[in-house]
């Protein structure tokens, strides 16, 4: 049973991206900051060549809001296609260093911490 529902948890977490920002840049439309995020680190013609890059939702992690000196709590973002995500996580690794408004930006896969422990072993 547990496994079926590990499983279940990695499913709906697959179109998932996570990104390292600092707080408070996304403002309040934060699906289009996304997608305007991706498309200026990533290009328009990388990322929109066959049709247009749709985010479905966005929000940060249930964490309490951080000091300023602290670590950022993490945005998630749901991509509507899973070959998006596969293109911008290929892209993302290829380019390690990957900057907006002199901030380093991180982009990862989403997946549970029953599925990264399994990984890291």
């Amino acid at each position: 049973m547990t496994e079926k529902t590990q499983d279940l948890e990695n499913r709906s977490r697959r179109q998932n991206l996570i990104i390292g920002l600092p707080e408070n840049t996304e403002g309040t439309k934060g699906i289009e900051f996304v997608r305007h995020l991706l498309i200026q680190l990533f290009g328009t013609d990388t990322l929109e060549k066959v049709r247009p890059l749709e985010v479905e939702r966005d929000h940060r992690t249930l964490a309490p809001k951080l000091k300023s000196n602290e670590r950022p709590r993490i945005m998630i973002a749901r991509l509507l296609r899973y070959k998006d995500r596969q293109n911008i996580l290929d892209l993302a690794r290829a380019s390690p260093n990957l900057k907006y408004l002199d901030f380093n930006i991180s982009i990862y896969p989403d997946f549970s911490t029953e599925l990264q422990q399994k990984r890291r072993v």
